[in-house]
């Protein structure tokens, strides 16, 4: 009798042991299928995902923007054949197409083909829709030192002839910083703001013309002086005393502004203070995230200004202050 028991027993587990395999089987085989359908659904949300960005934000198109090369560059231009020239640094001409790396260009008469890289594109005609631009320095400069006016700064112009009869400002930036750029502002507009900017490239006379007026007037102020000292800071952390990223067109000065309210966010200070107030060690909660986002898309900031953003790299590889676009028969309008 006990063997009999022991021989059923022994029948039993192994109908147990099989069942539990084919269960085993079919939960996997139900499992997998589900995982691989989930996988393939999950890549077909992202291939979409991907066609909406793209349709969203297309590349960024060239066409009819005016450019400036910024050195004396080689231009091959129509004629019986192409000819080899030069196309002087800071002479403008208007996109036509773009092929590979080089603009296709119309300057005065002549049609030809320059590398995109060596030359400053105006930013407005290629970021309009939502992108934002005063260029205050251009008819009434807002630079003060700790909230208070600068003799023979604030209120001045600087850039004669930039903003135009319309309304719209000449903004020349390096052509690769200006493709990281545009990178950076539909992340922006993807995150509900776009980006106001208030200076870029800046010519060199400026720059050196800043620094010497503002030096001359805390030789005589000792209050502004005071503020602009504190911490053992000088005149030259925040204002260039000779050449600047910007003379290169490869630094720009800029703000977030909020889409739906239409206000700029909240920043420590107002745009362009020469103060230590407006280091990034006072970053606000919306300045740090403006510094998060540039720095996703390879711009650097400074220690003093928390609007300031550049990309050195860029400079060193392409950039000269050979140009002069901001020079009246350079304007290209």
């Amino acid at each position: 009798m006990q063997k009999k028991n022991l021989v059923r027993n022994i029948r039993y587990f192994k109908v147990i042991a099989a069942l539990s395999v084919i269960l085993g089987v079919i939960f996997a085989a139900v499992f997998l299928r589900s995982d691989l359908s989930y996988a393939s659904e999950n890549t077909k949300r992202q291939d979409a995902d991907a066609d909406i960005d793209d349709e969203i934000f297309p590349p960024m198109d060239a066409f009819d923007a005016t450019i400036w090369p910024v050195q004396d560059t080689p231009f091959q231009f129509d004629g019986k054949g192409l000819k080899a020239g030069t196309l002087a640094a800071g002479t403008p001409g208007k996109v036509i197409a773009e092929k590979g790396d080089s603009f296709y260009v119309r300057v005065g008469e002549k049609k030809g083909f320059v590398k995109k890289n060596v030359c400053m594109i105006n930013l407005p005609d290629v970021m309009q829709k939502e992108m934002q631009y005063d260029i205050t320095n251009s008819y009434d400069s807002i630079f003060k030192i700790h909230g208070k006016s600068i003799k023979g700064i604030t209120g001045e112009t600087f850039y004669p002839y930039v903003k135009l009869e319309d309304g719209r400002f000449l903004v020349p930036l390096l052509y690769p910083v200006a493709l990281k750029l545009y990178e950076a502002e539909n992340y922006a507009l993807d995150h509900g703001c776009t980006f106001k900017i208030y200076d870029a490239y800046r010519p060199n006379t400026v720059t050196k013309q800043l620094y010497a007026q503002t030096d001359e007037v805390l030789t005589e102020n000792e209050e502004l002086k005071g503020y602009v000292t504190e911490g053992g800071n000088k005149l030259g952390n925040f204002l260039a005393n000779g050449v600047s990223n910007h003379n290169y067109g490869v630094a720009v000065d800029l703000t977030l502004v909020d889409m739906g309210m239409g206000e700029e966010l909240e920043m420590q200070t107002a745009m362009h203070e020469l103060s230590p107030l407006a280091s990034p060690r006072n970053n606000t909660y919306d300045a740090d995230m403006l510094a998060e986002w540039m720095g996703q898309f390879g711009f650097s900031g400074i220690n003093t200004e928390w609007w300031h953003f550049e990309i050195k790299s860029l400079r060193q590889k392409y950039a000269s202050f050979q140009a002069q676009p901001y020079a009246e028969e350079n304007l290209g309008r």
